[in-house]
């Protein structure tokens, strides 16, 4: 009895082996030509996502956030578009609206890492810029992102007009970063959001900017770059009072806390004198600036 049940094993062993040497090439055949041509999105919107994370929506932001890289990994493989990328990274952002990274990635995810992007895909790219913006106001890295992207590559998939429209709000992310740091020269952005400016018309906004750039700059060389483009602005007369006008600053600067950094004076404005600003010392009123702006429209007599 054994010998012939081991007999049918080996004969049921040798069958099946031989079904599946001939069943598997036209398997697998079949298995490279099948491939998957659409995506599904499985997410609610809005609240019903929020009320799904059940408190934890820090944490299902980042499960979606590792799904849309992966995903997109595999996307890029197969040479497909990634169809719900931007609602993907919309729930990342209403459950998480402060996460930067998807703000970060989202113009590579939804036009440079698109095989064919398109006038839609950009849009969704800036739209998410925007509200990455909105959410984090001070985060240069994100203001430089969006200030290139919809200024310089976002733009050239929509409409002249509307181009026009991104790059003149991109010029102001930019000249932002620049102020807040976003880069290792932000002199060279702020003036390229200048640059974008002037040529927009907007003639005051770039004056605004390259007035601010003075004051995040102590290069000589750059200094007089900024200088040569406020002239050809406002005029040799006006320039040189901001000359004049920087100069005291710094003289102010100096004297008072000359080991704090250029910003930091910024920020700490000024500490007049109590007895000067008593109104018992003649002329005390002009040199009772408390901030800088005052201080500049008193023509620089503050300490």
């Amino acid at each position: 009895m054994s010998v012939l049940r081991a007999t049918l094993s080996g004969v049921a062993l040798v069958a099946a082996v031989a079904a599946v040497a001939a069943l598997r090439p036209a398997l697998a055949d079949r298995t490279v030509r099948v491939q998957e041509t659409s995506d599904v999105y499985p997410l609610p919107d809005g609240g019903q996502l929020l009320a799904l994370s059940l408190g934890y929506r820090a944490a299902l932001a980042d499960g979606i956030w590792a799904y849309v890289l992966v995903s997109q990994g595999t996307h890029a493989s197969s040479r497909r578009k990634f169809d719900y990328a931007s609602r993907y990274l919309d729930a990342v952002t209403t459950l998480d609206p402060t996460f930067a990274a998807p703000y970060l990635f989202a113009d590579t995810i939804l036009t440079f890492g698109n095989r064919h992007p398109n006038a839609d895909d950009a849009r969704a790219a800036r739209r998410l810029l925007v509200k990455g913006v909105t959410a984090r106001p001070n985060d240069p890295r994100l203001l430089l992102q969006a200030g290139g992207y919809l200024a310089f590559f976002g733009r050239t998939y929509v409409p002249e007009g509307e181009a026009d429209e991104w790059e003149r709000e991109g010029a102001r992310y930019l000249i932002r970063a620049a102020e807040l740091g976003g880069s290792a020269d932000g002199v060279r952005d702020a003036v390229a959001g200048v640059t974008l400016l002037t040529r927009a018309g907007e003639r005051d906004a770039a004056i605004s900017a390259l007035e601010r750039a003075l004051l995040i700059t102590e290069d000589e060389q750059r200094r007089a770059f900024i200088f040569s483009r406020l002239r050809a602005l406002k005029g040799e007369a006006e320039v040189d009072r901001a000359q004049l006008s920087l100069r005291r600053f710094e003289a102010a600067w100096r004297s008072r806390l000359p080991f704090v950094t250029r910003q930091a004076i910024l920020a700490l404005g000024l500490s007049p004198s109590p007895w000067v600003c008593s109104g018992l010392v003649p002329d005390g009123g002009a040199r009772c600036a408390r901030t800088w702006r005052d201080w500049a429209a008193r023509g620089g007599q503050g300490r």
